[in-house]
C-alpha cells in the first residue's frame, strides 16, 4: 500500500477513532471552535466579550487538555488523573470568564493583558513540559518536542494551503460562470479545515505512550548540527564582541551602559539558551570540540554580560523610577541570570526546567498581586500619597488644586516628578486605581505641565525668574537648584572655532547673555559634543563658580576651515 494507505478512508476513519477516544476534552473543543468560527462568518450577533470568550476558551482548552491528556497517560492513579484534568478544566474556565469580562482591554488594561498573554503561553509550553516532569532525563522531553513540532507546522502548512487552494477556486468558480456572491459555502470549507481538520490532524499524529516515554535519544541530525555550528553559534559569537568591546569602553571611560545594552544582551541570551538547549539535550556536543567548548564555556561568559546588564537596569530605574515594562526587564534580567548559574555549576541539568520555569515566572508577575503592574501601581501610589499628605493636600486633586501644590511647595522639581507618576498611572491604569488621588477630570497633559506662577509677565520657581523657558520639568530633575541661584538667562548662542582650536580635548565655550554685559566661560569636552552632537533629548551639563549651564539643543557643523557651535539651553547665575 506505501503512502496510499494514509490518504485511505479506512485508515482516516481508525485514526480519528484513536483520536477522539485519546483527545476526548479537546475535540470537543475542536468542535466548539468550528462552530463558533462559522457563526462568527455567518455575524451571528454577540457581543464582543462573547466572541473573545468563545474564541479564546476553545483554542487554549484544546492546547491545556491535549497536555492533560498525555499527562494522564503516564499517571499510575486514576482518581489522582480524572481529579486533576476537573479542577484545572473549571479553574481555566472561570479565568477564561473572567478574561472575557474585561474585554476589549484598551492602554489602560496593564492588569489585563499581560495575564492573558502569559497563561496563553504557559498553556502552549504545558504540552512541552507537563508530561515529561516524572521522567528521569530529558530524552522523552527533547523527543517529543522535536516530534509535535513538526507535526504541529505540518498540519498548519497543508490545511491552511488547502483552505487557499479550495478559496481560490471555488472563487474562480463563481466568477467563471457568473453564479453571484455565495459566501456561507466557503465559510464552512474553510472553518471546518482550519479550526477542525487541522487540530484533529495534529493531535492524530502525536505518539502513542510507548514511544512518548521512550528514554532514547534521537539526536540531532547533520543539517541542523551544520546550521548550529556554522550559523547561530558565530551570529552570537559577533554578538558578545560587540557586547565585551562597549563593555571595555565604558570600563575605560567610566560610563555607564545605555538602553540597547539589555537588547543585545536579551537577544544573546536568546540564542545561548537555545543553542546550549538543543545542544546538551541531543548529546550533540559530545560529537564535537566547538560544541564542548560552547556547552562547558558559554554560561561563564554570559554571566558577566548580564551583570552589565544588570548595571543598565538599575541605572535606567535610578535615573526615570519605576515603570511596568522596566520592572519586567529587571524580572528577566534575575531569570537570566540564574540561567547563567544553572548552566555553568549544575551537575545534572534537566533543560526542561528552562521553559517551565519562564512560565512560572511570567504567570506569577503577570497576573495577581504580584504582577508587575501591581507592583509599579503600589510604588508610585506610595511615593505620591507621602508627598501629597507631607503637602497637605486635599484629596481627591483638581487641575488648580495640584497646580497651587507645585507653585507653593519648596521642593518644584520635586513635585513636577510627581506630576508626572500621576501622569504614569492615570495613563496606564483604569480610573478606579487612582480616583481617590486625582479627580478623573485632571487630565494627564495638566498632571505633566502644571502652569508657573507668573509676576509681571514672567515665570517664577523657587524665587528664580525663568521667563522664556516654558516649563522647569523639562530640565533634567535629578539637578535641583539651591539658594545660592538667584538669576535665570534664557541663551541661544553660536561659537566658530579654528581647526586647531577644535583638536584640543577641552572647548572653552564663552557667551554673553541677552540681559547682562557679564561673560560667562564653560568647558566642555570636545568628545562629548562629537558623541551627542544633535542628540536634542540629552542635556550637556555644564558648571563654573558662578553659575551652571543646561544645554538643551546643541550641534556641530564642520567645515573646511572653522567649526560652527551652535547651544540653546538656560543658565542659571549665582
Amino acid at each position: 500500500m506505501g503512502i496510499k494507505k494514509y490518504f485511505s478512508a479506512e485508515y482516516l476513519l481508525q485514526m480519528f477513532r484513536d483520536t477522539c477516544k485519546r483527545f476526548p476534552i479537546s475535540v470537543g473543543f475542536a468542535f466548539m471552535l468550528f462552530i463558533a468560527t462559522f457563526c462568527a462568518f455567518c455575524e451571528v450577533h454577540r457581543s464582543v466579550q462573547m466572541w473573545f470568550f468563545l474564541f479564546f476558551y476553545t483554542v487554549t482548552g484544546c492546547v491545556l487538555n491535549i497536555s492533560l491528556s498525555i499527562w494522564g497517560e503516564g499517571c499510575p492513579k486514576k482518581p489522582l488523573k480524572y481529579l486533576v484534568v476537573s479542577v484545572v478544566n473549571i479553574l481555566w474556565l472561570a479565568y477564561c470568564i473572567y478574561a472575557a469580562f474585561d474585554f476589549p482591554y484598551n492602554h489602560k488594561e496593564w492588569l489585563g493583558m499581560p495575564g492573558l498573554c502569559a497563561f496563553s503561553v504557559a498553556v502552549l509550553l504545558s504540552v512541552y513540559c507537563l508530561p515529561f516532569f516524572r521522567s528521569k532525563s530529558d530524552a522523552p522531553f527533547w523527543n517529543f518536542a522535536t516530534n509535535f513540532t513538526g507535526v504541529t507546522f505540518g498540519s498548519i502548512v497543508a490545511a491552511g494551503v488547502l483552505a487557499v487552494g479550495i478559496t481560490l477556486l471555488y472563487v474562480a468558480v463563481i466568477m467563471i460562470f457568473d453564479l453571484g456572491e455565495v459566501i456561507k459555502p466557503i465559510i464552512v470549507i474553510d472553518s471546518f479545515l482550519l479550526c477542525l481538520v487541522m487540530p484533529l490532524l495534529i493531535m492524530g499524529q502525536i505518539p502513542p505512550k510507548e514511544q512518548i516515554y521512550n528514554d532514547t535519544n534521537i539526536g540531532l541530525n547533520k543539517f541542523f548540527r551544520g546550521v548550529i555550528k556554522f550559523m547561530f553559534i558565530p551570529l552570537l559569537a559577533m554578538y558578545l564582541l560587540v557586547l565585551y568591546l562597549y563593555g571595555l569602553k565604558s570600563l575605560i571611560t567610566f560610563e555607564l551602559p545605555n538602553g540597547w545594552v539589555s537588547i543585545l544582551v536579551s537577544v544573546s541570551m536568546f540564542f545561548m539558551v537555545l543553542i546550549y538547549m538543543v545542544l546538551y539535550i541531543s548529546d550533540s556536543y559530545k560529537e564535537d570540540k566547538l560544541s564542548g567548548f560552547f556547552v562547558k564555556y558559554i554560561p561563564w561568559i554570559m554571566i558577566p554580560l548580564v551583570l552589565f546588564m544588570s548595571v543598565g537596569v538599575i541605572r535606567r530605574f535610578n535615573d526615570y523610577g519605576i515603570t511596568i515594562p522596566r520592572l519586567y526587564l529587571l524580572i528577566v534580567n534575575i531569570w537570566f541570570l540564574a540561567i547563567c548559574v544553572f548552566f555553568a555549576v549544575a551537575k545534572h541539568k534537566r533543560m526542561i526546567l528552562i521553559p517551565a520555569s519562564f512560565s512560572v515566572l511570567f504567570v506569577v508577575f503577570s497576573f495577581g498581586p504580584l504582577s508587575a503592574a501591581n507592583i509599579t501601581l503600589k510604588s508610585l501610589r506610595t511615593s505620591v500619597t507621602d508627598w501629597l499628605a507631607k503637602e497637605n493636600a486635599q484629596l481627591p486633586l483638581t487641575d488648580t488644586a495640584f497646580e497651587n501644590l507645585v507653585n507653593q511647595s519648596a521642593d518644584s522639581i520635586r513635585a513636577f516628578e510627581i506630576g508626572s507618576k500621576l501622569a504614569y498611572i492615570t495613563h496606564n491604569y483604569p480610573e478606579e486605581k487612582y480616583s481617590d488621588i486625582v479627580d478623573d477630570r485632571v487630565s494627564e497633559y495638566r498632571l505633566r505641565n502644571p502652569e508657573l506662577p507668573r509676576v509681571d509677565n514672567s515665570m517664577m520657581c523657587n524665587g528664580i525668574d525663568i521667563s522664556g523657558y516654558y516649563y522647569l520639568y523639562d530640565l533634567p530633575i535629578e539637578h535641583n537648584l539651591d539658594a545660592h541661584y538667584t538669576k535665570f538667562y534664557y541663551v541661544s548662542h553660536e561659537s566658530y572655532y579654528t581647526d586647531e582650536e577644535m583638536l584640543q580635548p577641552i572647548i572653552k565655550h564663552s557667551f554673553t547673555p541677552t540681559g547682562t554685559t557679564t561673560r560667562f566661560t564653560f568647558e566642555v569636552s570636545r568628545d562629548t559634543l562629537m558623541e551627542r552632537s544633535r542628540k536634542y533629548a540629552d542635556y550637556i551639563t555644564l558648571k563654573n563658580d558662578s553659575a551652571l549651564y543646561f544645554l538643551r539643543e546643541y550641534s556641530l557643523d564642520i567645515k573646511h576651515d572653522n567649526c560652527r557651535l551652535s547651544t540653546e539651553g538656560c543658565l542659571f547665575v549665582k
